[in-house]
């Protein structure tokens, strides 16, 4: 039993292979063991490129500028022929990568991954040279200047499979393959010959120790995300006694029509038995609800295992003190008559699973707890009656600048009497006093949970805007648009972003800046 997440990026749109690397990564960190593989998913996480794009592209100058600018290529050396009469020593040094841009991207799905072209390449190199020609070790000529290499209109392609490893994401480059295209060559000195053998000989080495700098950069890139998701720790404490586990159940699944899929499963548990899993079978639910080309799909099951780990953890068996038989002697004059001037507390004890359900009203919170009245007397806690208390709230869900958040409200009741060691009586008078347990002690627990929330965190300057949550039996979902710096995308292209609980997403934020 598991609670699923299942991520669905629509990649028919252009989008920048760094920053949409990143926003995987950012959600695919939700994972934890390998032992719930092939689970049903129980929430759905659908992203689409186009709507993306519009923000991603904004960001993008900045990754290159921390990954593949300003990045320094090995010194070249050699000695070749010139003109068929003499030998010439050149050295190539100072080599810096001080440029690199793209013009467009495109991102197709493949098996298990995606397919990512970068187009329009601009690459510039600058150097220092120096050579000198002799001929039957007689030193004839020797030179030296600077130079610029500029290319263009190449072409970087990457194909990248993930993988599921021990519950985890794992990104496997299958291909990773830059072709910088023709370039310009500008040398500061130097005599003709010397820039056409330049042009000829030196030029498609150091063409070649770019392509590899510049894919060996990428390559880390991979590497250290993989390195950075492997630490992720796959349990997180939060409030009330209460964890949050996941684990990826599947490799990335990929369809026809352009979307890539993670299958990821998660849980509420106790804290003190985080390797507990939920009593609860997963339910089936859509994959997509609507034709926008990002969604937040939720399962009922997330919640109800909330209410599972509650119990579990014993969070909501409380006991508070509620004075004595005299402050109840008109209320309850059986029991004042039978327990004079001793003092009163009460237990609220819950013996089977709180409920959280869905339909399309909301979210509903359900409970059968017994409340049990004791008496305290001199040490020895006797029980005096107990109630059957079934219970109900609705459950406000809301966003709160990035932050998904809940409120249980105040909750309708119907009370029996369980047990009784003082007769029977009438419960009229006791409707006040169990309403206000109810308020002040398990309305706070639940809450303590709920509004610590969802964080739903900006990434690489792409943020929520105005969000929708809409519900149907079984599941919730969540649509939005997408702001850039604090602007709406245009109305047609709305989207949804990842549901990120209790992600460390700040790691990933400041991946591309170390």
């Amino acid at each position: 039993s598991s609670f699923h997440f299942f991520c669905c990026f629509s990649m028919t749109a252009r989008l920048s292979f760094p920053i949409f690397f990143a926003f995987v990564c950012i959600f695919v960190y939700e994972c934890h063991s390998a032992k719930l593989l092939g689970q049903d998913p129980g929430a759905i996480v659908t992203i689409g490129g186009e709507a993306l794009a519009s923000g991603l592209t904004k960001t993008l100058p900045n990754v290159f500028t921390s990954k593949l600018q300003n990045q320094t290529i090995a010194s070249i050396a050699g000695t070749t022929r010139a003109l068929g009469i003499f030998d010439v020593t050149y050295n190539i040094t100072d080599l810096f990568l001080y440029n690199f841009e793209f013009g467009e991207i495109e991102i197709a799905t493949i098996d298990n991954g995606f397919e990512i072209e970068l187009t329009g390449i601009v690459c510039n190199v600058s150097f220092n040279w120096y050579y000198k020609d002799q001929s039957f070790f007689i030193i004839h000529v020797s030179d030296s200047g600077s130079g610029t290499m500029d290319f263009y209109d190449g072409k970087y392609e990457i194909k990248m499979k993930i993988k599921e490893n021990d519950g985890r994401p794992h990104f496997d480059i299958t291909k990773n393959n830059l072709a910088l295209g023709p370039v310009d060559l500008d040398l500061d000195g130097g005599a003709n010959w010397f820039y056409d053998l330049f042009n000829f000989v030196i030029t498609p080495v150091v063409k070649r120790q770019v392509q590899d700098k510049v894919q060996d950069i990428i390559g880390n890139v991979f590497d250290a995300v993989n390195n950075e998701i492997d630490k992720i720790p796959t349990t997180l404490p939060l409030v009330e006694n209460i964890a949050f586990t996941w684990t990826l159940v599947s490799d990335f699944e990929t369809n026809e029509s352009g979307f890539g899929s993670f299958n990821s499963a998660a849980y509420f548990v106790p804290q003190n038995n985080e390797n507990a899993s939920p009593p609860f079978a997963v339910q089936s639910i859509p994959s997509l609800v609507n034709s926008e080309t990002a969604q937040v799909i939720i399962s009922e099951f997330t919640f109800q295992t909330l209410g599972w780990a509650l119990y579990e953890a014993g969070s909501l068996n409380v006991t508070i003190p509620f004075g004595t038989t005299s402050d109840w002697r008109l209320l309850l004059p059986a029991l004042y008559r039978a327990y004079p001037k001793e003092d009163v507390e009460i237990n609220l004890v819950f013996n089977v699973y709180p409920s959280f359900t869905l339909n399309s009203t909301g979210l509903t919170f359900s409970a059968v707890p017994y409340m049990n009245w004791n008496i305290v007397s001199n040490g020895t806690v006797t029980n005096a009656f107990t109630l059957l208390v079934q219970l109900s709230a609705n459950i406000d869900l809301y966003f709160e600048d990035t932050m998904l958040k809940g409120k249980a409200a105040i909750p309708t009741f119907d009370m029996s009497l369980y047990s009784s060691n003082i007769g029977d009586f009438s419960l009229f008078q006791l409707e006040t006093a169990v309403n206000t347990v109810l308020y002040a002690v398990l309305l706070p627990t639940i809450n303590g949970v709920l509004r610590d929330g969802i964080p739903v965190p900006e990434v690489l300057g792409v943020t929520l805007k105005n969000p929708m949550i809409e519900f149907e039996t079984g599941y919730m979902y969540i649509t939005t648009a997408l702001a850039v710096g604090g602007n709406s995308t245009n109305s047609t292209a709305t989207a949804t972003e990842s549901y990120y609980t209790f992600l460390p997403y700040p790691m990933m934020q400041n991946l591309f800046a170390q």
